[in-house]
């Protein structure tokens, strides 16, 4: 494999505190100096800084009222109040994670050198009235039968129709509390009219509505359509998008338009003009937040004291801000050196989603709302506790009692973790060696073409700014990544900085020219949790395509993909495929914010869960050494892979006192300065100040464990030093993959085809299917002495045409069985089923027969070709059973009769033997990647073939084999007609690939797709052989 090259997108992200780490360093050692121990005192000087009001204020208005009453008489200060404003003030200083006027945003570039440069002007505020508060105008405007009568509306997006139901989601219950369910109303005549309307119109005006149902009981149709209103059926314009423009401007320009005023848009007005300073002060923040709240006392919405109406970024706009191409380079090639040894495998309900969907459609394409839809469909989380609201309160335990065997890179986390302990370093080193067998043994897929490094960029302590750019004088700290765009870490920020803005939507349009065939569309949903989601997910349209989910589009109506207009399908490797019925292209889902999916419903995530399974994350796991007390920090090069760490359980500390932090630091070995770790949150803590041994003590206390990881600030300076200040700072770096290979294609995926064969075939007509349920070990019995009698008195009384059987678990094992029966023989087919199926019956050798649903796969060998395929079947059934019954076969033996099979099949189809060569090597690839793709199988396939080949190989002859072949022969002229008349459809690799597939299901008694990775594996090599024989002879 060629080894990748990176590229930029000539921009970069930086997340940085407010305050310089360095002065709050600085200030607490001075203050030492000088003798000042009270940190009442200290905290009283740091919080008269600028802007400290304002940034309480929009943390949480109750702590600023009191600070306000307890800075006065600062040595009486409550003792919990204190602590609370310390960690704001550590956070002020020490976080990176963009939040109110605590940390912000600002936007580099990338060039030859490293530039610095900005003064205190260049922190400017985006604030905005909250968009819950905003939505929820919104909604008391709706209620409003003036303005209801001037809006327009539009079908709910999710609409679909099934079962003679129209079915929505729609948002139900309280604003603070409130969920989205699925609804349904029945397709009458009157609603079909209205919805067949508006799919031609796409919306319509009140008045309009009223009119489509004539002059005649206008009153009772206007109560109807405010019914369908009110229900979420339809949806008005005053429906406010996410993806867009300011969602108070438009909310206050629509009304304008349509000359609609209420005090409560008066309000908002006020508020948001208020909110358009740059450097907001606390007088201007108050005023604005009591408007918001006089607007919302106006409105459904429960407003607690507590909680806050305005929403602010803060963003840092320096004159230069440029990082060196050489760094950024060098990060990237590390990084991927790493990827083997980074990949962290997350739960995700996508593989239950797609063996149920391949258990019950196969193939096929399906409307996505209808599978989506547990009613009609197969639903996407598998819950069994749905239907049942109190059991499904109670958190029952999901964990799985199996334990997966031990993996090389977990046995390789225990190498590493002997080696912390031999050496007595707390770092360890990794080094090519250590990492090469991982890219061996693991197929290692591409980077994806837009991807980013994520991490904190961290210089020696030098004096010389040129030595600390050189590649030994850094050190990049990783941050866990997933392999994908950036753009869900930059788009809430797009709309208080347009350079950004710009920025991300060239790398958006930029991702969508590497799916020249493909449409990358966003998803745009606003959650109903957690409440103020919507100031999460608000965003500029940065996509041309969206996938709206009852929220408008922010593009145009030709430009967005309706759930309706989606259909889903999953490939034999588990990955699910959308496609627009408009433009028949395949459609990939994107989610460009960080709202946590978990809140949303079974829709939102099915669309996120699908954006992220072709994904991996990407990061250090310590796996199950992960609660050890301490665990070493790992390099590689410059990268710093994962810090050292500190697991604190209550339970492992002395019991007979309480713990004090000298009795910790002695204990685990702490440095002065580590980070308090609390999910994704960070808290910089110095333990030779009290008041952050307060704060630590506080935790140990009260949780069972804690975590600490390691600052490296402490032994290295921050990479962002303007001036005298240093600032902690976390670095987002979109990267491009410029040598990566077209994508990974599904080998069976085939799009839904629409066709006048029949598909389905319930008990009773044209078809008998059996499912036959026994252990695997008795089924080659079973088919000998009851299938095989079956099918030769089928034959003899001509009651059908073809019979074929496979081998199947769905879990349990069983044979299905199928017999094209005339109508007239089907009960004496049944009758003579049962009689030979009996005995087998009584013994308890098979424990279950059902009848079923014959359900052909169209899309597998198309509607065209299925009765050709079917005649395969026959001869393949029909030549098993024979060699079955004839034959004592064992396992070796049905390897020799499988490759001898799968070699005259070939033949069938007029396969060279550089074609037969291609297509098993292919084969081969995809199922070695399946079952394990490692060194070890690889050279074990290699050395099974040096040994079996020549039996293997040796050509015998076989009156069944020709018999079948003859068969085959006269089903392949068609097809074969078909591909040379439809040169466009190139699936002709894939239907003889299901071929072969489906008669080595036949052969093997179990272990289906292992059994084929050795079959293809031995032929590729054999054809490999005799293809270089063949030139050696020739030269």
């Amino acid at each position: 494999m060629a080894k990748p090259k990176f590229g930029h997108h000539s921009f970069f992200g930086v997340r940085l505190p407010f305050r310089p780490i360095n002065h709050l360093i600085d200030f607490l050692s001075l203050s030492r100096k000088q003798g000042v121990s009270d940190s009442r005192l200290l905290l009283k000087s740091l919080l008269e800084a600028v802007w400290s009001d304002e940034a309480i204020f929009l943390s949480s208005t109750n702590l600023l009222k009191s600070w306000n009453a307890a800075k006065d008489n600062i040595l009486d200060i409550d003792p919990a109040l204190e602590l609370a404003l310390w960690r704001y003030v550590f956070r002020w200083y020490g976080r990176s994670t963009p939040y109110g006027l605590f940390a912000g945003v600002a936007v580099g570039t990338i060039g030859e050198e490293r530039i610095i440069r900005f003064d205190e002007a260049a922190w400017q505020t985006n604030s905005r009235p909250d968009s819950t508060i905003i939505t929820e105008v919104g909604r008391t405007l709706a209620q409003d039968k003036l303005l209801r009568s001037l809006l327009n509306y539009s079908l709910n997006n999710s609409l679909y129709k099934v079962a003679g139901q129209f079915r929505f989601s729609e948002e139900i219950g309280e604003p603070s509390n409130s969920k989205i369910v699925l609804s349904s109303l029945a397709a009458t005549p009157d609603l079909e009219k209205l919805v067949d309307y508006l799919k031609v119109h796409s919306s319509a005006s009140y008045s309009e509505l009223i009119n489509l149902y004539g002059n005649d009981l206008r009153e009772e149709v206007s109560e109807y359509i405010d019914t369908l209103i009110d229900n979420q059926f339809l949806f008005s314009n005053l429906s406010i998008p996410i993806t867009g423009g300011d969602m108070a401007t438009y909310l206050l320009e629509l009304t304008n338009r349509v000359s609609f005023n209420s005090p409560l848009l008066d309000g908002l007005r006020e508020a948001q003009t208020l909110l358009t300073d740059k450097q907001l002060t606390i007088e201007q923040l108050t005023r604005a937040q009591k408007l918001l709240d006089q607007v919302v006392a106006q409105t459904d919405f429960n407003l607690k004291d507590s909680d806050l109406s305005i929403q602010t970024d803060l963003f840092l706009f320096p004159d230069q801000l440029q990082l060196d191409n050489s760094t950024v380079s060098q990060i990237a090639d590390q990084f991927n050196a790493l990827v083997p040894i980074l990949k962290i495998k997350q739960p995700s309900p996508i593989h239950d989603f797609c063996r149920r969907f391949k258990a019950r459609y196969d193939k096929q394409e399906i409307d996505l709302l209808t599978a989506l839809d547990s009613d009609v469909g197969i639903g996407f989380i598998n819950d069994t506790l749905a239907n049942y609201p109190i059991l499904n309160e109670i958190p029952f335990s999901t964990s799985n009692p199996f334990f997966p065997p031990p993996t090389a890179l977990d046995q390789f986390k225990e190498t590493l973790y002997s080696r912390y302990l031999l050496n007595g370093k707390n770092e360890v080193e990794l080094t090519d060696r250590d990492i090469i067998p991982f890219t061996e043994q693991i197929h290692q897929s591409e980077l994806p073409p837009s991807w980013y490094l994520h991490g904190e960029l961290f210089e020696c302590k030098s004096t010389n700014k040129e030595d600390s750019q050189q590649t030994a004088n850094w050190r990049f700290l990783l941050n866990p990544i997933s392999a994908s765009s950036s753009s869900f870490f930059f788009a809430r920020f797009c709309d208080g900085h347009e350079g950004l803005k710009k920025s991300v939507e060239e790398m958006c349009h930029w991702e969508q020219d590497q799916y020249p065939n493909d449409i990358l569309a966003e998803v745009v949903h606003l959650p109903p949790k957690p409440i103020r989601a919507g100031n999460v997910v608000k965003r500029p349209a940065l996509r041309p395509f969206e996938i709206p989910y009852i929220t408008p589009a922010g593009v145009s109506q030709e430009n967005t993909i309706l759930l309706s207009d989606l259909l889903v399908s999953v490939t034999d490797d588990e990955r699910i495929h959308l496609r627009s019925k408009k433009t028949g292209q395949r459609v990939r889902p994107m989610l460009s914010t960080a709202h946590n999916i978990s809140f949303g419903d079974e829709v939102y995530q099915f669309l996120a869960y699908v954006s992220k399974s072709e994904n991996e994350t990407l990061g250090w796991s310590w796996g199950t050494l992960s609660e050890l007390p301490t665990l070493p920090r790992l390099v590689y090069r410059n990268l710093v892979i994962t810090p050292a760490q500190w697991t604190i359980r209550k339970d492992a500390l002395p019991s007979n006192s309480a713990p004090s932090v000298e009795l910790l630091r002695t204990i685990y070995g702490l440095p002065r300065y580590v980070l308090f770790i609390e999910a994704d949150n960070k808290l910089l803590l110095d333990l030779d100040f009290e008041p952050a041994q307060r704060i630590l003590l506080h935790e140990v206390s009260k949780k069972q464990k804690i975590l600490l990881k390691e600052w490296f600030g402490e032994k290295y300076n921050p990479w962002l030093i303007n001036g005298d200040n240093q600032y902690v700072s976390e670095l987002v770096i979109p990267i491009k993959t410029t040598t990566n290979q077209p994508l990974k294609k599904s080998y069976f995926f085939a799009k839904s085809l629409k066709s006048d064969i029949e598909r389905n075939f319930i008990p009773g007509k044209d078809w008998l299917y059996l499912k036959i349920y026994a252990h695997e070990n008795s089924c080659d019995e079973i088919l000998v002495n009851s299938i095989q009698p079956l099918y030769q008195l089928f034959r003899q009384k001509n009651w059908g045409e073809k019979m074929f059987f496979i081998r199947y678990a769905d879990p349990d094992n069983h044979i299905r069985v199928r017999f094209k029966a005339s109508n007239k023989h089907y009960s004496d087919l049944l009758t003579a089923c049962y009689e030979e199926l009996s005995t087998y019956l009584k013994s308890g050798l098979i424990y279950r027969v059902q009848l079923d649903t014959y359900q052909r796969e169209i899309e597998r060998y198309k509607p065209n070709l299925i009765e050709y395929c079917e005649s395969i079947f026959d001869a393949d059934s029909q030549f098993i059973l024979t060699m079955l019954a004839e034959n004592d076969l064992l396992n070796i033996d049905r390897f020799k009769l499988a490759i001898q099979s799968n070699d005259t099949l070939l033949s069938d189809f007029g396969f060279s033997v550089e074609e037969k060569r291609v297509l098993c090597r292919h084969l081969q690839l995809s199922f070695f990647d399946e079952q394990g793709k490692t060194k070890e199988v690889k050279q074990k396939l290699n050395d099974l073939y040096r040994e079996y080949s020549r039996d293997f190989f040796l050509l015998s002859d076989n009156n069944a084999i020709q018999i079948r072949s003859s068969k085959i022969k006269q089903a392949a002229i068609p097809i074969l007609q078909y591909y040379d008349s439809n040169l466009s459809d190139t699936s002709f690799l894939t239907l003889v690939a299901s071929i072969l597939h489906m008669f080595m299901n036949r052969v093997f008694e179990g272990q289906h797709r292992k059994h084929e990775m050795v079959i293809y594996h031995f032929m590729a090599r054999h054809y490999e052989s005799v293809i270089a024989r063949n030139k050696k002879t020739a030269q």
